[in-house]
């Protein structure tokens, strides 16, 4: 769940920026391994910081390319006030798209 903001530039390339919860949770979670012992190794399920993610993108005509990112903690991380805000881990993700459509803002004209 977030928000996106297309910023103009001179011409017709676009800023992105965007802020986002992402609301993810692992209830009773199960592995089911061949090679994977049950004890202190079982895997740290990460959840999301208080911190919302951030990404900053470029878009001209049709292509675009973002980059954002997510503070996450483990769910095996000790209870603080410091690691539910700052957090212990991030993730960092790349992406680039090709609209197939027309722009929306734009106007149909007859020909």
């Amino acid at each position: 769940m977030g928000l996106r903001v297309f910023v103009p530039l001179p011409g017709k390339p676009k800023l992105l920026l965007s802020f986002g919860y992402k609301l993810n949770r692992a209830t009773k979670p199960t592995v089911t391994s061949s090679t994977f012992t049950s004890g202190s190794n079982e895997p740290d399920y990460a959840y999301p910081t208080l911190l919302p993610g951030v990404g900053l993108g470029w878009r001209s005509q049709r292509i675009s390319l973002n980059v954002d990112g997510q503070i996450y903690k483990g769910a095996k991380s000790p209870q603080s006030a410091a690691l539910a805000v700052l957090g212990n881990n991030y993730a960092v993700r790349l992406g680039a798209t090709y609209r197939l459509g027309r722009d929306p803002n734009q106007q149909l004209t007859n020909r």
